[in-house]
């Protein structure tokens, strides 16, 4: 089971590890915590100002579309509205996501993971991998439900009790990026997130305009944040295909000119070839480094 924010971040985060254990027979389960309302659109075919209002319809038929590329088993909407970015109007919605008491969304999640009882937990780290609040809310609510879920005393109106047995982290898979940069540069290619200082972003994702951080340079920047070390390295490079289209079907968010609609196939086998991830909480003896999931179970 991952546990997503936004409609495209399975793509983005895990588009290689769902589709690989899918066809190892895992049953795989992505939950969506929002509808994505206040992302990007930047699909050519729409008019961004009619299309605002129903951005949230438009993006569940989007993430329907990339669950299908992915070969997810299972699709579960926590409901909440998009939070936005700090300190803009959405964020200050008592009903978005991040506003909501984190007891309540917990509870949402428990009765998921009872439901669907999954083995494996995966989400993003305590910085929300870039500090949007909506990441970080997720974190949180995953981090609680991984020991309330199992709890018989907490809430037996949710279902049957279910301990999932480890849980993980996404995490950025930097050295493969500068390979890929290396790979355009040696092609006479400029690298779409080299600033015109010709240094590149530490958050790679959100630098270029597909992601609506343009403007970033004149934001508040975050704190400094170190992520854990990664500890595991899946290869899903036969998964790399399936990852591209569920990038295509994410049209509002990802530009059709931009690099998650136009590396070449060879690079986005180095850039995309493996899902990076941290164990942080395990039940069962599983040394690391890792390359499955589901080792020591």
């Amino acid at each position: 089971m991952t546990v997503h924010a936004h409609p495209d971040d399975e793509a983005v985060f895990t588009g290689g590890i769902l589709p690989l254990y899918h066809d190892r027979g895992v049953r795989t389960v992505l939950v969506c915590c929002t509808g994505g309302e206040e992302g990007e659109i930047h699909d050519p075919d729409l008019d961004a100002e009619a299309a605002r209002p129903r951005l949230g319809a438009i993006r569940a038929d989007e993430l329907r579309c990339a669950v299908a590329a992915l070969n997810i088993d299972v699709l579960e909407m926590l409901g909440y509205p998009d939070s936005g970015m700090a300190e803009t109007a959405a964020n200050a919605n008592p009903a978005c996501f991040h506003q909501v008491p984190r007891a309540e969304s917990t509870a949402r999640l428990v009765a998921l993971i009872r439901r669907d009882q999954p083995q494996v937990l995966v989400t993003y780290n305590d910085y929300g991998a870039y500090g949007h609040p909506d990441h970080i809310a997720a974190h949180q609510i995953t981090m609680a439900a991984w020991d309330l879920a199992g709890d018989p005393d907490y809430r037996p109106d949710l279902g049957t009790p279910w301990t999932p047995l480890k849980l993980y982290y996404t995490a950025w898979p930097e050295d493969l990026f500068k390979q890929a940069r290396e790979m355009y540069l040696a092609r006479g290619l400029k690298w779409p997130w080299d600033r015109d200082d010709d240094t590149t972003s530490a958050d790679p994702e959100h630098q270029s305009d597909e992601e609506g951080v343009q403007d970033a340079a004149t934001e508040p920047k975050p704190p400094p944040y170190a992520p854990p070390p990664v500890t595991t390295r899946i290869d899903v490079r036969s998964c790399v295909p399936r990852k591209m289209a569920a990038f295509a079907c994410h049209r509002t968010q990802f530009m059709r000119d931009g690099l998650f609609r136009t590396i070449p196939e060879d690079i986005a086998l180095v850039a995309f070839g493996e899902d990076h991830l941290t164990l942080v909480r395990s039940r069962v003896t599983a040394p690391t480094p890792e390359t499955d999931l589901f080792a020591g179970l």
